[in-house]
């Protein structure tokens, strides 16, 4: 994940993983910094902004706070796509080589199931990656209950984000409802199972992209990523996917993907042999299109 003189950025919430993933890290001797994103869609934000802000004080660590303004009630993609943009940005300005998420195992197993239920193909299965890019979450194998108890022996307070509750958003009714009616009607080793298919996904996922490195996009400053159309002539429809969903990594955060339906209008769009340019509106601000011989992808941006 990193070398023991790397610069590492740590995004802490001041929830509990983010505020155990710090305490282990500067425990461990790492040269820290700490970044808080406030989204600003709570009364409590400040609050919790201010006391994240006292803890790296006593701990002497450099803290770093971004504000998003965005509208109150923004959706999860959203909100995840400013954070992770915020952290790249900020990771780069002031020279850390790796970026550390507070993600565990918990948080896997909610999203290989929230993916499941959107309809996902095998990248999407393979769930969040231990490393991507900068990118570290070195508590991914670790459970809620571990980092709890472990806060619990270090007399460590952490603050709960009321964004938790809030049911409009998948992730919430999942990890509250979805699952727990799983444990108890299906399957009590519902989180083992959707573990065990999120590391065979990733096994197959490692394997595909050792076969796609001559296959990058060209991506351009206004989030515009290129392909010459013939490059997807003699690939399997399985090939030509996943270059598309690179393709879109390449212009948006880490882990973004499509929903296989959304995939496959694409594939379709690209294998037709008649017909000009073409243009295939996206959820999330994305158009996929035709521009002469070449295939782009675009994302707008969603502050606007």
């Amino acid at each position: 994940m990193c070398g023991q003189r790397d610069r590492i950025l740590v995004t802490c919430s001041g929830g509990p993983d983010s505020t155990a993933l710090t305490d282990i890290l500067r425990r461990l001797g790492f040269n820290l910094g700490v970044m808080h994103v406030d989204h600003r869609q709570h009364e409590s934000s400040a609050r919790i902004l201010e006391a994240v802000r006292r803890r790296c004080l006593r701990w002497k660590l450099p803290f770093y706070s971004v504000q998003l303004d965005l509208p109150p009630g923004s959706s999860e993609e959203i909100l995840r796509s400013e954070r992770y943009r915020a952290f790249g940005d900020l990771a780069a300005r002031h020279g850390y080589r790796r970026v550390a998420t507070g993600h565990t195992q918990s948080d896997q197993v909610e999203t290989v199931l929230m993916r499941i239920l959107r309809g996902t193909g095998v990248s999407g299965l393979g769930g969040i990656p231990a490393v991507r890019g900068i990118f570290i979450r070195p508590l991914l194998e670790c459970t809620h209950e571990e980092i709890l108890r472990y806060l619990r022996s270090r007399r460590l307070r952490w603050h709960n984000d009321p964004t938790n509750r809030n049911q409009a958003f998948l992730r919430n009714r999942i990890r509250q409802k979805i699952l727990p009616l799983l444990r108890r009607q299906v399957n009590p080793s519902v989180d083992r199972a959707l573990l065990r298919l999120s590391s065979a996904a990733a096994r197959d996922n490692e394997f595909i992209a050792g076969m796609l490195p001559g296959l990058r996009p060209e991506r351009s400053p206004d989030k515009t990523a290129r392909l010459p159309l013939s490059r997807f002539d003699n690939l399997h429809d399985a090939l030509a996917a996943r270059v598309i969903v690179e393709m879109l990594r390449s212009i948006s955060s880490p882990g973004a993907n499509l929903e296989k339906d959304h995939l496959d209008r694409v594939l379709a769009m690209i294998r037709r042999r008649r017909g000009g340019n073409w243009r295939l509106d996206l959820p999330g601000g994305l158009t996929a299109g035709r521009d002469g011989s070449s295939f782009y992808l675009l994302r707008e941006d969603k502050r606007r």
